[in-house]
């Protein structure tokens, strides 16, 4: 080799070393390692952080029209690049996606894209929030499949494996206790009852499950467990769950209307499933407990209960007079502090007109002229000049409402003949005829 030669490769050496620097490559003096620095593991506690982000974001960024939500999907996969990083930012902006096109009543779209977002980050918290997404999306599109049981176990498993990791995990308890309700609810609705029970348990037991879940909830899963322990023959068990639950109700953990409303619920069921003095009992003790009285749902039980006294066979009267005077009493106060033609009164005046005419009756039946003119006359002047709408809870035989109506024709004659006269006059009165 030349000079000249040995001399141009001494000056192009250091310019390629140099330029191996800047592109990332370090070159080591011969006999030491290279060393080259290994990318860094996402910490389960930042990757929720990071996915949660990601979803915000994505939220914010999507298309006003659904039909360009293909092609954001399509550009969200390009920009997967093998970090963990960057896999979560992607699998965030496709949950993100996959919420839009169930919010689109889009189900197969939905399902399809939450479940390539759990394949992309497997062993995370969002993979939870993907099948619980399809299981949700199958449970309300179609009711009479068990597929949904199968998304709801792929839920609950990725969050059992997820505190297996990382315990008392609130996010990923909270996600749990969604996937056991879920569960319950659904091998429930499929004949698998047993399995349900077990699932209620871990939700009303004293688990790590129990205290993240809202109060309502709790008190739901109590209700429900008690409820399908009475129908697998364990009764006693069922019987202390709802003292538990009954319990639980009267404290200030749950909201008095939120806890009236469950209770409520609960109680309309037993007249299938459990019978009808069970349901008549429960419904007294929530018609007599002071921290649901005066509020709404409260005087639609006491309108049940009275219903079932007065129509029962025979006819339970002194009962009935017990209810139906304390709903009066309590309802023409109520009355007083709402503004007219408000929904909330409307609704009031309709079971208030109701337990007027069954008490006008029951008054009647037992011959006490006295107090049959108070309730007519009572009637009268609430409700003159205007047309009046029964009503009839749905679990009520429908001829106990005809037997309303008639009891009304017969009794409140002065009324009839009035609205008749407005009719008559062509005019009409203030509310419409639903009787």
């Amino acid at each position: 080799m030349s000079e000249k030669s040995k001399a141009s490769g001494a000056a192009i050496l250091p310019a390629l070393l140099v330029g191996l620097a800047v592109g990332g490559v370090i070159l080591a003096p011969r006999g030491e390692e290279s060393r080259v620095a290994a990318p860094a593991h996402i910490a389960a506690q930042d990757e929720t952080q990071i996915a949660n982000q990601a979803i915000k974001q994505g939220l914010a960024a999507l298309p006003r029209e659904a039909h360009s939500l293909g092609q954001t999907e399509r550009n969200l996969r390009l920009r997967l690049n093998g970090t963990e990083a960057r896999t979560l930012d992607v699998a965030g902006g496709l949950y993100a996606i996959a919420t839009r096109h169930l919010d689109e009543s889009n189900t197969p779209q939905a399902m399809r894209v939450a479940q390539a977002c759990a394949d992309l980050v497997p062993e995370s918290l969002l993979a939870a929030r993907c099948w619980l997404l399809c299981g949700q999306a199958s449970a309300a599109t179609h009711p009479d499949l068990p597929l949904s049981i199968r998304y709801f176990e792929r839920a609950a498993a990725a969050t059992r494996n997820r505190l297996l990791k990382i315990p008392n995990e609130v996010e990923t308890l909270r996600l749990r206790a969604t996937a056991l309700q879920c569960l319950g609810q659904c091998k429930e609705r499929f004949g698998r009852t047993d399995e349900a029970i077990r699932h209620l348990r871990e939700l009303t037991d004293t688990t790590a499950v129990t205290p993240v879940q809202s109060p309502g909830d709790r008190l739901r899963a109590m209700l429900n467990l008690s409820r399908l322990l009475h129908k697998t023959g364990s009764i006693q068990e069922a019987d202390q769950w709802f003292a538990s639950a009954q319990e639980f109700a009267l404290t200030d953990a749950v909201p008095a209307n939120e806890a009236l409303h469950a209770l409520a619920d609960f109680t309309r069921t037993l007249i299938t499933e459990i019978g009808d003095p069970a349901r008549s009992n429960a419904l007294r003790w929530l018609w007599e407990c002071p921290r649901f009285e005066s509020l709404k749902e409260w005087f639609e039980v006491g309108d049940e209960l009275a219903s079932a006294y007065f129509f029962h066979e025979p006819r339970q009267l002194a009962d009935f007079e017990l209810v139906s005077g304390k709903f009066l009493a309590s309802a023409a106060r109520i009355l007083e502090s709402l503004p007219a033609g408000s929904e909330p009164r409307a609704g009031l005046e309709s079971l208030y007109a109701t337990q007027l005419i069954l008490a006008a009756e029951a008054a009647r039946s037992r011959s006490d002229d006295a107090e049959t003119a108070r309730m007519v006359k009572l009637f009268e002047s609430s409700f003159h000049g205007r047309d009046v709408t029964f009503t009839s809870p749905l679990d009520r035989p429908a001829q106990r409402l005809h037997r309303i109506g008639e009891i009304y024709r017969t009794t409140m004659t002065g009324h009839v003949e009035q609205l008749r006269q407005i009719q008559a006059a062509g005019r009409f009165p203030a509310e419409g005829v639903r009787r």
